[in-house]
């Protein structure tokens, strides 16, 4: 069982459908890689738990790959993850694992099983560790190919390494996945508002969805702005979105590189306003400069710090 704390119901996006739909058609003919890739907190890593925890229940062998907190994920621990899955204890020569590995997919493929290998965090393979994935998709056991699916779920680095990989890249149908539209955002900011029973004005997820389109960054900004509702004990308007949570303003104006000062004069106002409106103590249309603001930032290359 790899599921943790998987939700009972989670929101039903385009992109979750879609990605539901690929990994279906993935599970259906064996044999390939399908890459899920997207930003941090996108949802990835739950739209594919929500497919592959249904498919389990029903008997399916899915097996769960995670990177170690220390070292990479490589082939042999890969290798020994798929082993043990089946009750065994992993070979210790490297040819006679794999012979061992060839025979439990075969037999598992053979009883009427469908075998997924799911690889999180997989944009920090290394190359030959990828390179090795295609050996395993190349297992065959009587005269049947295509033993198990690999499914990978990675950040937009991966593009990189699968470029220089021919051999893989060719082997794998990539999914590219979509933020949230602004009607999903409001919708999905509803939904979520509805079992954490936040009390908000209904102006306010139009105002927030204009703002952040990434699941797991609305998660964060609701359970905010729940903990300030009841620390005020009042409902959350779009006043007091400005006044305690200005989200995400201040962080794209630190990453476009421009100073606060060359950001106002380039909005057309006084870095005087600016400042107080991104304090939350202008008097004034707070929603108006942090539009202005926002506006001068848009278009503005991210600064990228060398570490």
């Amino acid at each position: 069982m790899f599921r943790v704390n998987l939700p009972a119901k989670i929101f039903e996006s385009k992109a979750v459908k879609e990605v539901r739909r690929r990994v279906h058609d993935a599970i259906a003919e064996p044999g390939g890689i399908l890459a899920v890739i997207g930003e941090v907190g996108i949802g990835k890593t739950i739209a594919v738990l929500s497919v592959l925890g249904a498919l389990e229940e029903y008997g399916e062998h899915i097996i769960w790959c995670q990177q170690p907190e220390k070292e990479r994920l490589r082939i042999g621990g890969i290798m020994n993850t798929l082993v043990r899955h089946f009750g065994e204890n992993p070979r210790r020569d490297m040819d006679a694992r794999t012979e061992q590995l060839r025979r439990l997919l075969g037999q598992a493929v053979s009883s009427g099983k469908k075998v997924v290998l799911v690889i999180d965090e997989a944009h920090a393979l290394h190359r030959q560790t990828m390179r090795a994935l295609k050996r395993i998709l190349e297992l065959n056991f009587a005269r049947r190919m295509g033993l198990l699916s690999i499914i990978l779920i990675a950040q937009p680095e991966i593009y990189e390494k699968l470029n220089r990989i021919e051999e893989v890249s060719l082997r794998t149908d990539i999914l590219q996945m979509k933020p949230l539209t602004r009607n999903e955002a409001i919708e999905f900011m509803q939904f979520i508002a509805q079992w954490s029973k936040l009390k908000v004005k209904d102006d306010v997820f139009g105002y927030l969805a204009t703002r952040c389109d990434i699941p797991l960054r609305l998660v964060v900004t609701l359970d905010r702005l729940n903990e300030i509702s009841r620390t005020i004990d009042k409902p959350i308007t779009r006043d007091i979105v400005n006044q305690y949570f200005v989200y995400p303003t201040k962080k794209r104006l630190e990453e476009s590189g421009l100073s606060l000062r060359q950001a106002a004069e380039k909005a057309g106002i006084s870095p005087a306003a600016a400042s107080l409106a991104l304090q939350g103590k202008y008097k004034g249309d707070v929603q108006g400069v942090i539009s202005d603001l926002e506006n001068a930032i848009k278009g503005v290359s991210p600064v990228r710090v060398l570490k």
